[in-house]
């Protein structure tokens, strides 16, 4: 550090006049611990007098006892402590510091730092962004736990390369031009690098694209919150000048770097120490480190060791080869992967392996080639006949062995890896695949492969994300100091305890891991927890749903050690059998596919290739370029590779779509190159609306979600009544501007992309919001929750960097067709907003909609003629489908409409799709795109020629459940399915579609309609009288601890045999991921996981019926039982277990009041829970009263109920009774009262008891309305407040009730949504919640006091009515709570991935007054570091709540 004195503004030092004490302080972070001593002086100066940084390769604690005793800091006055693994130090050290707190504490005491700053720190766990300004306020900000493992990711990747760190460091700083890279998620990042590098790309110019990369994340994450003054850099990130030189280009302005920039925090921590020393009189820190050192209680679910299964686990054996390579005719196969490559000697007389050899990839598939060529050759000198390529480094190699051998060329075949695990497997099942199932895990990729009758049916691979492979259980095996595979293989063998460590992502997983470490699991047993989590990944995820053959072979590289096979046997309860040599199976396989392509005829005559010519063999230049033919206009890109091979140079050309520059194969058929293509053909279309109208003023459309099928209807109009209008498109780089611009790290890659289009150079934006969208060829639906939220989105986004646009939104309903009545009112209105006159509307409104039906009508006729000239040439058609702005926008689809014409087939875009009037309208799928999506699939295995693929965006809401649909209707047919995140090449990809492809070519063309039993299912859910299902069992949903039972006890009141489901808990999670991808939001997985568990544990003896939630679009609730009824079929309980959603039974026309009563109830009850637990005078007290209480409720409800029995609302007149459905009196209101005013006065008596009110802090949480009123959901987050002193105020159930009511919404519980019953319901709810309200309010004054229209009012500034749902009632709550005083801050929950709550949090993170803590559950445990943080920051600040006795 620069200065040894270190001046610091706090409070005086009280020593002896002359005396000096010395203070500690450590950050232990991720990977590295930070130790800083500084003294304190009588004058208020604090000396630097020691300081340090160890990298702890895992282990932090053994570095801090190190530390502690060389040191001597017993004899230090105080140590505080910092960092991911601080809270494992226990007092008198002052533990858990918020890096925050600490880096503001050390800011004061650098003098010569300027007083207004930025401060952007990169560590091994992610990065932050503080702001301190000229008034000392301090600003903070992190990046989310999804972009997690940054710094620690740029060592995995280098040594992936590799590579040391510093290695890697300098070639990026070195190299001239970068390959874009994204690092928006570590782990995609590793996969699109490894592609990357498969493909050729020099290693230089990928780490200079990643550490851009890096730099471009962390500089939008100071783009949010900068202030004018120069940038300074900290972490050990800012010791990285690549990084460093990348960022200072990216963010623009002054950068520096602090001096010893990773120390920061430690030394913060230290300033700390010092301040509580000045204030209180601590404890003396013990000699032993070990009193201060307190492993957690572990929080993980201990599975069963894998070895129990070993039994079930099969390991073939070779069989006897006595043929000899050198004098036997072989096909040498390759399996260039990403990780590792393998070479097979393959005879063609008999098919057996005659020698393989294995060599690690290090990132260059042509180099591990070359090794591969050389090392056989020092074992024997082959006669090979041909050479067969596959993994994805297949293309990169084939480039330079066609150039070493140009006259061969032909006996060079390239095949995706799926084809040749396949034939491989086949061959080594004695039933020759009659029923096969194949999981094969690489390094990188993960794939599922179905076989039946010798023939692969279905394949599919890991998305984006390579959580499931063994790069992963590798890089773990590093950080544990573990460098041989093997050695991790025999010590998970040993695996006793193996913990729980999540599936949902490896940097998760990670963490979990580092957390069970220090809880004291052991090395063997973390190992076995890895193996799991695997497994786990690769069934949810991978496989996806699908089941499994009549066998299972486990193949790939991790395959080889017994202990993963055990798990794979463990997990699935099935026989697994394990080839004799698991890792070669791919380049074994493509060897057999090249004699079977060839032919043993062929090969026998033909010569030998000459190793030896390509040892030498180089690629010297890598290029690309355009084909540009006049005569055709699909521009295809080309690669031209100029290949050193001795002395000479040999140029080689591939790609494109016709076989104009590489030769037609097997595996990369072309088309002629008049054949049609619909995407180009439809751009064409849309080049008339580029820009359109000549008025003087102009407005900016943003071509982006609905409006990719409206363009021309919008243009149209607009340029009608007078306007010029500029049509704003996306770009290259418009996925990273979004990024920067979008203040929700996980939306949808079309909503940030949405972001940076409408940041364009206009004055006014007309971004309508379509509500209902029509289809020419079928009854219409809803947009997405994002789609109609990104308007609002952008629009906060863009006045908060400054940008003054003005947004001009108007809601649209399209589904009545483009010339109804109450559409043309809006565009009135539209015109008006904007301006000008409307008289013209009408004559504008009928203009658009030509344009729109002639456009409309122009895409049918590119589909006819598509799917005839396919027919006509035998050429396939692939219909593209999914949502219209993930098909056609470039900067997210990952070329995939390219890729298939490159690969030989037709692509055919949905919207171009002819729909045929008999295929069914799907009534259940509300959502217009996914509606159309799966009719256009369903018309697809109908015509047998056409065969769909379906393109989702990474983190789409209703895909995670379409896609599930998509699978069940496509079942016996071929279809794939693939998910882009919008970043980085097509690589990943080309394997997907060209299995796809192979398993397309297979087919016979004969049409293969889908059962009608399974498109039963699509019809409205069937609702017989409840009186018919008087017989059967009915089980309620979960939300909460209470809502099923209370619903239970309801229907029990009138007759009915009704249980709740399973609570929530980790087996009922575990037992719905069975059924489940894990990209479901986390609510749907926990509803049925209680269902599933319950069905596992009481098999149905008599007919059963799920009493489930539903929706109409508003979020994903309008799929839960659709995907329940495909799991129950898939259980064979479809003919005992049925589907029953919850609404008003008109046979009990009080029972919705009732529940409301009992819900309401239990909604007061759970508030004075959770507020009072930090009153407690010993462990367990308020959930003591607290269950006692819910018992008696439950007691109340389930007493038999006269006809229409209606509890407070029956008192309410005439109109309750009617609502009632009687006109009895009420017998069970007093009983309600009781306990309502019983138990607000025994908890009100709870604060009486504590004097020290001061030190409470109260906080409001709202969010999601499953996971907040969840304890496991939410991972007992208002539990986790009481116990760090915090008062918890929890938004009640009905509050979601009243704002549906208020909106005639029917989502969730299907409300009165008629005129004359909703009016009723709007005066009755909110009567009766007020009745009970005031009763509590009167020992507890602290009860906020809800009102839903005014939390709407106050909401409707930054986001109007839509998108109806948990967005604008967050928004407002939020808003209106806190400026009422009722908290000290926020706490706002949400499961990851949910549209609602990313949109409510974009919005919200404006309110920069507003104390905020954002909480997305997906079942991982929560970053209790934030959740410390927060709570640290609200005890900083004064009380915003009245803290007063008794209150």
């Amino acid at each position: 550090m620069k200065s040894p004195h270190l001046h610091h503004k706090g409070k005086s030092f009280s020593g002896k006049q002359g005396e000096s004490v010395t203070v500690a302080g450590c950050d232990l972070g991720k990977s590295t611990a930070k130790f800083v001593m500084l003294n304190v002086c009588d004058s208020n100066t604090l000396i630097l007098e020691d300081f340090r940084c160890i990298v702890h390769h895992g282990n932090p604690l053994n570095a801090f006892r190190e530390w502690y005793r060389e040191k001597h800091i017993a004899s230090c006055a105080a140590l505080a402590a910092t960092g991911l693994h601080s809270e494992e130090l226990v007092a008198p050290v002052i533990s858990g510091l918020p890096e925050d707190a600490c880096i503001s504490a050390a800011l004061q005491l650098q003098q010569d730092l300027p007083e207004q700053i930025n401060l952007v720190s990169l560590g091994a766990r992610g990065y932050s962004v503080m702001t301190r300004d000229r008034q000392g306020h301090v600003g903070y900000v992190e990046n989310d736990k999804c972009s997690s493992g940054t710094g620690e990711t740029i060592v995995k990747i280098a040594g992936r390369f590799g590579l040391g760190l510093e290695e890697a460091d300098q070639l990026a700083f070195g190299a001239a031009v970068s390959v874009p890279i994204s690092a928006r998620c570590s782990v995609f990042a590793k996969s699109e690098m490894t592609h990357f590098g498969n493909q050729g790309k020099p290693t230089d110019q990928l780490m200079k694209g990643y550490f851009e990369s890096v730099a471009r994340n962390t500089a939008a994450l100071l783009s949010r919150v900068r202030i004018e003054g120069p940038v300074y850099l900290m972490g050990g990130g800012a010791r990285l000048a690549s990084f460093v030189k990348a960022f200072r280009e990216i963010a623009g302005g002054t950068v520096f770097v602090l001096d010893e920039p990773q120390l920061f925090e430690a030394l913060g921590a230290a300033v700390l120490a010092a301040d509580q020393y000045r204030e209180d009189k601590l404890p003396k820190l013990p000699v032993d480190p070990e009193q201060l050192i307190i492993p957690r209680r572990t929080r993980f679910r201990i599975q069963s060791p894998a070895q129990q299964w070993a039994s079930n686990v099969t390991y073939q054996t070779a069989p006897d080869v006595t043929e000899d390579p050198a004098v036997t005719p072989t096909v040498l196969g390759l399996d260039l992967g990403s990780t590792g490559s393998k070479a097979v000697l393959t005879s063609i007389r008999t098919g057996n392996q005659l020698t393989d050899v294995y060599d690690r990839t290090r990132g260059n598939p042509v180099d591990a080639s070359l090794r591969l060529l050389d090392e056989i050759l020092r074992q024997t000198k082959p006669d090979v006949r041909a050479i067969a390529l596959t993994g994805s480094g297949r293309e990169a190699a084939a480039t330079v062995l066609r150039a070493v051998f140009p006259e061969l060329a032909e006996r060079i075949v390239v095949l995706n890896e799926i084809v040749a695990h396949a034939t491989a497997a086949i061959r080594c099942d004695d039933q020759k695949g009659k029923s096969l199932s194949i999981v094969e895990i690489g390094g990188q990729d993960a794939k599922f492969i179905q076989i039946a009758g010798g023939q692969i049916i279905e394949s599919d691979m890991n998305k984006a994300c390579s959580a499931g492979t063994g790069s992963f259980l590798e890089e773990q095996a590093v950080f544990y100091d573990i460098h041989d595979v093997k050695e991790f293989t025999r010590l998970a063998q040993k695996a006793k305890r193996p913990p729980d460590l999540g599936q949902m992502c490896t940097v998760f997983i990670a963490d979990a891991a580092a957390e069970a470490h220090n809880e004291g699991f052991s090395i063997e047993d973390l190992f076995g927890g890895f193996q799991y989590s695997v497994i786990h990944n690769y069934i949810n995820r991978v496989m996806g749903g699908r089941t499994f053959g009549d066998r299972i072979f486990f193949q790939g590289k991790p395959a080889s050690g017994p202990s993963l096979a055990w798990t794979l046997a463990a997990v699935t309860g099935r026989e697994v059998i394990v080839p004799h040599n698991p890792g070669a199976m791919g380049a074994w396989g493509i060897g057999l596919c090249a004699i079977r392509e060839l032919g043993e005829e062929k090969l026998f005559a033909a010569g030998t290739f000459d190793l030896n010519l390509a040892l030498n063999a180089r690629v010297v230049s890598r290029i690309e370029f355009r084909c540009a033919d006049s005569k055709c206009h699909n521009f295809c890109h080309i690669d031209k590779t100029t290949v050193s091979v001795g002395a000479a140079e040999k140029t080689v050309l591939s790609g494109g779509a016709c076989p104009k520059y590489e030769i037609s194969s097997i595996a990369s058929k072309k088309i002629p190159k008049e054949a049609p293509n619909a995407l180009e053909e439809r751009m064409a279309l849309l080049e008339n609306f580029r820009e359109a109208g000549t008025g003087d003023r102009e407005v900016g459309v943003p071509y982006v979600g609905a409006l990719n099928g409206y363009l021309p209807w919008m243009v149209t109009f607009l340029s009608e009544i007078g306007f010029r209008v500029k049509v704003l498109r996306s770009d290259s780089k418009s996925l990273a501007g979004g990024e920067e611009r979008c203040f929700s790290f996980d939306s949808c890659a079309p909503a940030k992309i949405a972001h940076a289009v409408a940041d364009a150079d206009v004055d006014t934006l007309v971004f309508p919001k379509f509500l209902n969208l029509h289809d020419r060829d079928g009854h219409g639906g809803r947009t997405c929750p994002m789609e109609q939220g990104m308007a609002d989105m952008a629009d906060q986004a863009l006045k908060a960097r400054g940008r003054n646009i003005r947004f001009v939104k108007p809601l649209l309903n399209l589904r009545d067709g483009l010339l109804n009545r109450r559409l043309i009112g809006r565009l009135r209105g539209l015109a008006r907003e904007l301006g000008v006159d409307d008289r013209h509307v009408k004559t504008a409104a009928r203009r658009a909609a030509k344009a729109q039906q002639d456009y409309e009508h122009a895409l049918a006729e590119i589909g006819r003629r598509t799917l005839a000239y396919g027919r006509g040439q035998g050429i396939p058609v692939v219909a593209v489908i999914g949502s219209l702005h993930v098909i056609y926008d470039r900067a997210v689809n990952a070329s995939i409409p390219d890729l298939l014409r490159q690969n030989g087939v037709l692509s055919l875009p949905m919207d171009c799709y002819p729909i045929p009037d008999d295929i069914p309208e799907l009534p259940r799928i509300v959502w217009e795109d996914a509606n159309r999506a799966l009719r256009v699939a369903l018309s697809a295995r109908n015509c047998g020629e056409v065969f769909p693929l379906f393109l989702s965006s990474f983190g789409c809401g209703p895909a995670s459940f379409i896609e599930h649909f998509f699978r069940f209707l496509m079942e016996g047919y071929p279809h794939t399915a693939l998910e882009s995140d919008g970043h980085g090449g097509f690589a990943g990809f080309v394997t997907r579609i060209q299995a796809f492809l192979h398993t397309v070519r297979q087919h016979d063309g004969r049409p293969v309609p889908a059962e009608s039993s399974r498109l039963r299912l699509f019809d409205t859910l069937e609702r017989p009288p409840l009186a018919s299902q008087k017989d059967s069992k009915f089980v309620v949903f979960t939300m909460g601890d209470q809502t099923a039972p209370i619903m239970a006890a309801v229907y029990r009141s009138w007759g009915y045999d009704a249980i709740p489901a399973i609570p929530t808990s980790a087996v009922s999670l575990a037992a719905g991921r069975r059924d489940c991808s894990g990209k479901e939001c986390l609510a749907y997985q926990l509803i049925w996981g209680s269902f599933r568990k319950y069905l596992d544990d009481n098999p149905p003896e008599k007919r059963t019926v799920l009493l489930q939630i539903s929706g109409r679009g508003a979020c994903r609730t309008c799929n839960f039982s659709m995907k329940d009824q495909i799991s129950i079929e898939n259980m064979g309980l479809s003919d005992r277990v049925s589907l029953r959603h919850v609404a008003a039974e008109l046979e009990c026309p009080g029972l919705v009041s009732r529940f409301y009563t009992g819900t309401l109830v239990w909604n007061l009850l759970n508030q004075l829970a959770a507020y009072h637990r930090p009153y407690e005078s010993e462990p367990g007290e308020v959930d003591r009263i607290y269950d006692e209480y819910c018992s008696d409720l439950i007691r109340i409800l389930e007493k038999p109920s006269g006809r229409g029995f209606s509890g407070i609302i029956s008192k309410m007149g005439s109109v309750g009774r009617i609502v009632s459905g009687s006109i009895e009196q009420n017998q069970g209101s007093a009983l309600f009262e009781q306990l309502v005013r019983r138990a607000s006065t025994q908890f009100a008596a709870m604060r009486k008891c504590r004097t020290d009110q001061n030190s409470l802090r109260t906080i409001f949480l709202t969010g999601d309305i499953y996971l907040r009123l969840d304890d496991f959901g939410s991972d007992a987050i208002i539990r986790r407040l009481n116990a760090r002193g915090i008062r918890v105020i929890v938004e009640p159930l009905w509050v979601l009730a009243e704002y549906l009511v208020e909106e005639r919404s029917a989502e969730l519980f299907s409300l009165p949504q008629g005129t004359f019953m909703n009016a009723m319901a709007k005066v009755l709810l909110p009567k009766s919640r007020k009745h009970f309200y005031e009763m509590a309010q009167e020992q507890n004054p602290w009860l906020p006091t809800f009102d839903v229209p005014e939390m709407l009012k106050k909401a409707k500034p930054i986001i109007d009515r839509h998108p109806r749902g948990e967005a604008p009632i967050t928004v407002g709550s939020v808003i209106h709570h806190w400026d009422k005083a009722v908290s000290d801050g926020i706490v706002i929950v949400g499961p990851w991935g949910c549209g609602p709550a990313l949109i409510a949090e974009s919005l919200l993170k404006h309110q920069r007054q507003i104390p905020t803590l954002f909480v997305y559950n997906d079942g991982s445990p929560l970053d209790e570091r934030k959740l410390n943080g927060f709570v640290f920051r609200l005890r900083r600040q004064e009380p915003k709540t009245a803290t007063e006795t008794g209150r």
